[in-house]
């Protein structure tokens, strides 16, 4: 039988012991959820553990459910929890980062521009989603300051709009600073929600060439994972009993967007039928 302090193989890692320890919430990250030093000095103090899994990560800003719980979506959290890597490394310990999004049990308090989770929004009205290839796309960026412009009519008709990408999160927040956006921008990591919209598709093998060497734009890095699978532009209208009442999907990414005029006028039709 095997002794708990004995060496043990992970995937890749040899571990010093079999001493994991578990992940608990520790609430000590800053208002933009930022790990400081106190954090570095609690994990590198339980490096002689086998294996470290920190407390729950949130992925992007619409994960946060409790307040000051550090997140991994922004530069200044990535750099932060980098110090604590490396704090960890030089006692010689290994830490791997628990990632985590609440989803519903959220609270607007909690969330961009006081946001509502997703779910939730439903129960307040309709709800517009735009899916978007990401924020290299220059006609994405078009079409989500062209919803922007339309966002007072279409709060002003009881609905909300979310946008939904395969990128990281901290593509989401360049776009959101860069078009000057108010509404919710989200991850959606391997097109988990577009494929539920029956809307991926795979790029093939020579575009993906051409976009690393030419556009210098390589998708695995900026979507995280390496499908190399995006969603086809498309946007739709669902109703508070969850109905999709309206829905625009065209795969020419460049012309086929849908109009705001368009999104409005499925909105109205909702209202006053």
């Amino acid at each position: 039988m095997a002794n708990l302090f004995e060496s043990v193989q992970l995937g890749s890692l040899v571990l010093a012991n079999r001493v994991f320890m578990a992940p608990l919430t520790r609430n000590r990250a800053d208002a933009d959820g930022v790990p400081g030093e106190l954090a570095a000095t609690y994990y590198s103090q339980r490096a002689s553990a086998g294996l470290i899994v920190t407390e729950a990560t949130q992925i992007s800003p619409m994960g946060k459910g409790y307040i000051n719980t550090p997140g991994i979506h922004s530069p200044e959290q990535v750099r932060a929890w980098s110090r604590i890597v490396e704090s960890v490394h030089k006692c010689g310990g290994r830490i791997f980062l628990q990632l985590w999004h609440v989803g519903r049990i959220s609270h607007s308090s909690l969330l961009p521009n006081n946001a509502q989770p997703v779910k939730a929004l439903l129960k307040k009205g309709p709800v517009v989603i735009s899916f978007y290839r990401g924020e290299w796309c220059p006609f994405c960026n078009i079409e989500l300051h062209s919803l922007q412009e339309a966002l007072p009519k279409i709060n002003g008709l009881g609905a909300n709009l979310i946008a939904i990408s395969p990128e990281k999160p901290d593509s989401g927040i360049v776009m959101t600073e860069k078009n000057k956006l108010t509404f919710p921008v989200l991850s959606d990591f391997k097109n988990t929600v577009a494929r539920q919209f029956g809307i991926v598709f795979r790029v093939g093998d020579e575009l993906q060439d051409f976009s690393r060497t030419v556009f210098k734009n390589d998708l695995a890095l900026r979507n995280g994972e390496d499908s190399y699978e995006l969603p086809v532009p498309a946007t739709f209208v669902v109703d508070a009993s969850g109905i999709v009442r309206f829905a625009h999907v065209e795969v020419d990414y460049m012309t086929g967007r849908a109009e705001p005029a368009e999104v409005v006028a499925a909105l109205e039709a909702i209202v006053r039928p």
